[in-house]
């Protein structure tokens, strides 16, 4: 055919549907429902008996949709058969008209009971609306099928509005335990198929959800950026009793801004380094990635090091002028190793230097690091994980060691540590 089943140019292109018509003994129903819904492309799921009422029931619909294909089940009867025909004959229809299943409406009226439910069964993970035609009256005292022109839609269901509360469930639960990717691609899941009122939440639930994903891979422009964009319509839908929602985003939102507006800086910040243990904690606590969390953490006091060289005395470690290393043996092999007059200094060499500079933060930490000590042991054990050079799995207790010396020599509290919303899941 010249046209495509997407006619381009059309004002009401996005207003047309594809219905899903089975078709069994009685003509009248699925008429109506054609006649209801007017499709633009039609399927007729049928059996080799009912095959030859297709034009009757268009005649009796008063409508000829200028597409339409047939998907043709060899036993009516059989339900496995009929829904794996349906199953794999449906989807290339669909891809052959260029239509997605948001415009999808599918019809549970005629056909034998098989073909119904295999039908519903083929499509009920995808489609966002079914239409069922009744009647107001009967044969067989009431029993039977609808009396021929006595048809009636009686019910537009989207089992997606229906199964909402469910969805925010499964959502929040995936949220919650840090599994960004299912619970982004659920939303939009559900964006895509709920009534069109509610599609601005879940497509702002799923931007959110992305924000803080990448916020977790330390991206700050972009969660900045994602937070940013969905903060007004989840603050309206927050707002009827869910206001510490609210403020957890926004005190989210304030967070990562400062973390953005940072830019380079020649050692990590206070903030950046608040972060980096917020995420090692998430890493630990919520997913019991040790091995994980206890890499984060080691970057962490090391972080600490730099930080206080270069706030408190103007020296970055991967540039220290050789120059002005502390004399005595102990440096000599640090000195012998400058390049161009400039020399790097590690985690053990930056808190030396701290020390040999009289800074508090040496001072502290500096006798931790001796051979024995809590920090050289657990420092030790984290030496010993396939992350950094052994085979040995991090435990818990150096996961909650490190935590709490970076906690104590950070001068940090947990409730100063920022905290991803929790969606609720009830």
């Amino acid at each position: 055919m010249a046209e495509s089943p997407l006619v381009s140019g059309s004002s009401d292109a996005d207003e047309r549907i594809a219905l899903i018509v089975p078709v069994g003994g009685t003509p009248a129903a699925p008429a109506r429902a054609i006649a209801e819904v007017r499709p633009h492309w039609i399927a007729f799921v049928t059996s080799p008996e009912s095959t030859g009422a297709i034009e009757q029931i268009l005649d009796l619909a008063g409508h000829g949709p200028p597409w339409r294909r047939e998907i043709q089940t060899p036993d009516a009867q059989d339900v496995t058969l009929t829904f794996r025909t349906i199953a794999a004959r449906l989807p290339g229809i669909l891809a052959e008209w260029g239509v997605t299943w948001d415009r999808v409406t599918v019809d549970l009226t005629g056909g034998t009971k098989v073909m119904v439910a295999a039908l519903a069964l083929a499509t009920i993970h995808h489609a966002p609306r079914y239409l069922y035609v009744g009647g107001t009256a009967r044969d067989a005292g009431g029993t039977g099928v609808v009396v021929t022109g006595a048809e009636l839609p009686i019910q537009r269901l989207n089992p997606w509005e229906e199964t909402g509360a469910e969805l925010r469930r499964r959502i929040a639960w995936a949220f919650n335990r840090l599994q960004f990717s299912a619970a982004s691609d659920l939303a939009r899941q559900a964006a895509a198929r709920v009534a069109r009122a509610e599609r601005p939440y879940f497509e702002a639930l799923a931007t959110m959800i992305d924000g803080f994903a990448t916020w977790d891979r330390f991206d700050y422009r972009r969660a900045r950026n994602g937070l940013e964009q969905c903060r007004k319509v989840l603050a309206v839908a927050w707002s009827g009793g869910a206001a510490d929602l609210v403020r957890s985003l926004e005190r989210c939102l304030d967070s990562v801004r400062v973390l953005d507006d940072q830019g380079q800086p020649e050692a990590p910040s206070r903030e950046t380094l608040a972060d980096l243990l917020a995420n090692a904690l998430r890493r630990g606590e919520i997913e019991h990635k040790y091995d994980d969390a206890v890499a984060r953490l080691y970057r962490l006091i090391e972080g600490l090091a730099q930080n206080a060289l270069w706030e408190r005395h103007g020296i970055r470690t991967r540039a220290m002028p050789a120059d002005e290393l502390p004399s005595g043996a102990e440096w000599d092999s640090v000195r012998a190793g400058a390049e161009n007059g400039t020399c790097k200094l590690g985690l053990h060499r930056a808190y030396g230097l701290l020390a040999a500079r009289q800074d508090s933060l040496g001072l502290r930490v500096m006798p931790l690091l001796a051979p024995g000590q809590p920090l050289a042991n657990l420092l030790t054990r984290r030496n010993e994980s396939l992350l950094a050079h052994g085979l040995v799995p991090v435990d818990k207790g150096v996961f909650d060691g490190l935590v709490a010396l970076c906690l104590d020599h950070g001068g940090w509290s947990r409730v100063d540590l920022i905290v991803f919303p929790q969606l609720p899941e009830a």
